[in-house]
């Protein structure tokens, strides 16, 4: 059985002596391993990667960028405006990924002090109003909470081809982010849990919805289930992780047990759950995601050139290739 899972690779924005150079050279690896596209995240001190995604497009023939868009950083109109000019110029797709908050201190940096609720009233305002700016050049009048539109005229509709979908990221624990999920997104983006925890807390939320799952998860794989540990112990963050799983199995999770490949988040850190192992293992645990109906993979952290190939050897596994 073959799924049609598009696979994004998150896209560092640090400000590597290379510039630009690195971008398009990452770029083109990913789409030379089968990746379809690249998230590129927003952070306080990155580089915008509105501009980011520019040099993607022009460095590839068919990488899709994913843009996260936090609505404190920008109005929906000027987020329309350049999708716009990016469709117009280039021809070419671009993935929005909308981001209720951040980092409680950025949000602090920028005077943003919204509660978890309203962040998320905020979102599906902000969806709502960019949707119908890329829809139509008709005059938005648009009267909510956080945006207030009296005939507004853009100009910035594209050609339904070219019209982005729309990422919400949530977990199962939040119903205002799966409701916000549930009434803007095209895709809801979370990290999965183990695929029994999943299954239950997650995908159960979504049945008869038309939103489509995406996951946001690392991967560690070689050719051995050995020489994939040995390559993922000489990582901090999964010995961190490895912490994580033994507490979590400590304090009841007892699912985790038996579950030699999959190892949690971190708590409060930035970082995804992972999967380590060989290519065979790898490949048949995506496979279970797909099953639930998972269409969307981001492989989350950054991905070096090193890792790349082993990826691809996953994605023939699966044969999972997608035309976006």
């Amino acid at each position: 059985m073959s799924f049609n899972i598009t696979w994004y690779a998150d896209m560092p924005l640090w400000e590597e002596e290379e510039g630009a150079s690195y971008i398009k050279k990452a770029s083109v690896l990913m789409e030379n391993k089968g990746f379809n596209g690249a998230l590129f995240y927003y952070l306080n001190d990155s580089l915008d990667p509105w501009t980011s995604a520019g040099l993607i497009i022009q460095s590839t023939k068919r990488l899709t960028p994913i843009i996260a868009v936090q609505p404190y950083s920008m109005p929906p109109f000027t987020a329309a405006k350049i999708i716009h000019a990016l469709a117009h110029y280039f021809g070419r797709r671009v993935e929005i990924n909308l981001v209720s908050g951040g980092q409680t201190a950025e949000l602090e940096e920028v005077g943003d002090r919204l509660n978890h609720e309203e962040r998320y009233e905020r979102l599906i305002e902000y969806g709502v109003v960019l949707r119908s700016l890329l829809s139509t050049n008709e005059p938005l009048t648009f009267a909510g909470k956080y945006y207030s539109y009296q005939n507004l005229c853009m100009h910035s509709a594209v050609d339904p081809t070219l019209m982005p979908r729309i990422f919400c990221a949530t977990t199962f624990s939040s119903p205002h982010g799966i409701s916000a999920a549930k009434q803007i997104a095209d895709v809801v983006l979370t990290f999965p849990g183990p695929v029994n925890h999943f299954q239950q807390f997650f995908c159960n939320q979504f049945v008869g919805s038309p939103v489509e799952l995406g996951i946001r998860i690392g991967l560690i794989t070689r050719s051995t289930e050995s020489e994939a540990f040995q390559a993922a112990n000489r990582n901090m963050d999964h010995r961190l992780r490895k912490l994580e799983k033994a507490h979590l199995i400590r304090d009841g999770w007892t699912q985790l047990e038996d579950d030699t490949i999959y190892f949690p988040r971190r708590q409060q850190a930035a970082d995804c759950p992972c999967l380590v192992g060989s290519y065979e293992q790898v490949a048949t645990y995506i496979r279970k995601y797909a099953e639930l109906g998972v269409k969307h993979i981001i492989i989350g952290a950054s991905i070096g050139f090193e890792e790349a190939e082993h990826y691809e050897k996953v994605f023939e596994m699966i044969n999972c290739y997608s035309d976006l």
